[in-house]
């Protein structure tokens, strides 16, 4: 056909446009639609991997207390939020009772018992899925526990000195000096130190990090007879004792507690009132509550704030403390010492038992978890005449040597337990042929007094300080 004026001319290419006009947008429509693709794709792959290996490990911490109080806690924070494992899929090696939770991706790892120290523990938890329905995958972690740290006290020199040392360092780390140092106790980052000649004491507030130091003022002129600090140091209780009369002190063995706002003690009341001629007083492991026992013979545990009721335990001649777990009381009668549950009054006697087929003559003790207790025993040797003398490890039926005194040595004065029942510390007399003191009025004691640090399931000694009123 051919056109006509009136006819419209066929459809030519379109001009060219300087710009780039069409083409030019549907190369950048394609980069964009290229680029989305190759993210997705991305994206996928690496969801993908993910759900083809299961959660993952993204950290670890574990509370720096681990070694001193049961209930630390090793937190495992993964990759994705998972699904609530049992405890069946959780080992620890070495073996130690713990309990398990979960909050989003966090598994929480709650330790029933303070970890052993210098111990490397590995933590394996099988058959992990997450939330999604990924495919299950094992975690595992290691660590290694800090070594052991203790405080001594080291009166031999020209001014009295509270060290700081660790089983892992050589060297003990002095944190105050001052002349006449009665006793101490450990508050968080600072110490409580009863200083004094004769039969007074002062009492400050050293913060060991600076140096500085504050006085607590004390209800009277008198003495310090004792501190004791729970294992975290933010309660410290005091014994104390008024000189300014003789026959009738107006404060005799009471107990107070450290108030850290500047104001000085604070009275622990029971059941008539103040609590006085205090022989004994202890924090319980994990707990603010105290153990008590009076001359009297009156035994219990008592919340310095309050809070919570006293307990009644009984009448008892002597007392050798709370056990490490926090549980049980020690104390004896004239049949010998028994341990007492303190949640349900039950009483335990505490024989000492069979060594080499002769039953020991018992003395000192503490009580570990597990009922297993270290003591001090004297064994007759064939005569009946003559005793050796050594400290064993007992379990009910069967005790175990673990320290024996040298020979022609003293006598072990007093002992005490790390709080994972790991170690115990043993502070003796080395020489019983000289009964020179260090002339203080307030706890004197011999002046060559040692303590040494043996391991509590075998014996093995770990550490020797010259020096006394060791602390963990």
């Amino acid at each position: 056909m051919t056109p006509t004026s009136t006819e419209p001319a066929p459809a030519g290419p379109a001009p060219a446009d300087p710009s780039g006009g069409p083409a030019r947008g549907d190369r950048y429509r394609r980069a964009i639609v290229a680029a989305v693709l190759v993210l997705a794709l991305v994206c996928v792959a690496l969801v993908g991997a993910t759900l083809g290996t299961g959660p993952r490990l993204r950290s670890a911490t574990l509370d720096s207390s681990a070694t001193t109080r049961a209930g630390a806690t090793l937190r495992l924070t993964l990759d994705v939020p998972i699904a609530r494992p049992s405890a069946r899929q959780l080992t620890i090696s070495p073996a130690i009772p713990s309990s398990i939770t979960v909050s989003g991706p966090v598994v929480s790892i709650v330790f029933a018992a303070p970890l052993a120290a210098s111990t490397r523990y590995t933590v394996a938890l099988d058959g992990v899925v997450s939330r999604y329905g990924s495919p299950s995958s094992s975690i595992g972690y290691g660590f290694t526990t800090d070594a052991a740290s203790y405080w001594y006290l080291d009166r031999s020199g020209a001014q009295d000195v509270v060290y700081s040392a660790s089983l892992a360092r050589g060297k003990a780390t002095a944190e105050f000096r001052a002349p006449a140092i009665q006793s101490f106790a450990r508050a968080a980052s600072a110490l409580v130190v009863a200083t004094g000649r004769g039969d007074t004491s002062e009492l400050q507030v050293v913060d060991t990090s600076t140096g500085a130091t504050e006085s607590l003022a004390l209800p009277a002129v008198g003495r310090v007879d004792s501190l004791a600090a729970d294992v975290t140091g933010s309660q410290i209780a005091v014994v104390f004792t008024s000189t300014e009369t003789a026959v009738s002190p107006e404060y005799d063995h009471e107990l107070f507690t450290v108030d850290f706002t500047g104001a000085g003690l604070t009275p622990v009341t029971g059941l008539a009132g103040d609590i006085d001629g205090v022989d004994g007083v202890q924090f319980l492991a994990g707990t603010s509550l105290l153990a008590v026992h009076q001359r009297s013979g009156t035994t219990s545990v008592v919340d310095p704030s309050g809070a919570a009721p006293l307990v009644p335990l009984g009448q008892y001649a002597d007392w050798y403390g709370a056990s490490t777990d926090g549980t049980r009381i020690v104390v004896a009668d004239a049949t010998g010492p028994l341990a007492i549950d303190i949640a349900t009054g039950k009483q335990e006697r505490l024989p000492s038992s069979p060594l080499g087929g002769v039953r020991p003559y018992g003395g000192d003790l503490v009580l570990l978890r597990g009922g297993v207790r270290v003591q001090n025993v004297a064994v007759p040797d064939a005569s009946g005449t003559e005793f050796d003398t050594l400290v064993v490890r007992d379990d009910g039926t069967t005790a175990t040597p673990l320290w024996t005194h040298p020979p022609g040595a003293g006598r072990v004065l007093q002992m005490s337990a790390s709080p994972n029942d790991q170690y115990v510390a043993l502070e003796f007399d080395p020489d019983l042929t000289t009964v020179t003191t260090d002339g203080y009025g307030v706890d004197p004691l011999p002046d060559d007094v040692q303590t040494i640090i043996i391991d509590s399931a075998t014996g093995a000694t770990q550490r020797f300080a010259a020096g006394s009123h060791l602390q963990w």
